[in-house]
């Protein structure tokens, strides 16, 4: 399977309102684990921003011109410049994208937030099992904590435990870069 490009995805936010509503809860969570100069790649419609802590600068990312509005920059996950930011956030991007490719620009030792959806859907190109996350990302990323999302009609809620053994669910991740 390859990725899908910059057409695919401005249909997808040009042919009706894109729902990102029913992430907030995710980007909720993926917010708290922001800090300083904050760097979304892939950033869709840039809802993120809305919900970062006082005193962080956002810059969002994203091929898709569709989806951008004021403040938020068109560019490439794999040539955006990247070194001056003290924390990454990649939501819903790298089932999509070379995540090895993405993931190994980023310095090391900065804040990442990841968020990745353990089944198979258009446009993905690998899922994220839980039994397969070290394995995955462990390569670029020093996770330091971890939660599971069920996504319904009206959005996601959160799981408590462990996920399930089978079945669709998104994983927040939240740690450091490993360079």
């Amino acid at each position: 399977m390859k990725e899908l490009g910059a057409g695919h995805y401005n249909k997808i936010y040009s042919a009706r309102p894109y729902p990102a509503e029913i992430y907030d809860e995710i980007y909720k969570a993926a917010a708290g684990h922001c800090a300083g100069r904050v760097l979304d790649l892939g950033c869709g419609t840039g809802r993120l921003r809305q919900h970062l802590p006082a005193g962080c600068a956002y810059t969002g990312v994203d091929f898709a011109g569709a989806a951008l509005d004021a403040g938020l920059v068109l560019g490439d996950i794999y040539t955006t410049p990247v070194e001056a930011y003290d924390t990454y956030v990649l939501l819903e991007v790298l089932e999509h994208v070379d995540a090895d490719k993405v993931l190994g620009r980023l310095p090391e030792g900065r804040g990442l937030v990841v968020s990745v959806p353990s089944f198979m859907c258009a446009g993905h190109l690998r899922p994220y099992p839980a039994d397969k996350l070290a394995a995955m990302l462990g390569p670029h990323m020093a996770i330091e904590g971890l939660a599971y999302y069920s996504r319904h009609r009206r959005g996601l809620y959160a799981l408590t435990g462990a996920p399930p053994a089978a079945g669709r669910y998104i994983t927040l991740l939240h740690g450091s870069t490993r360079g």
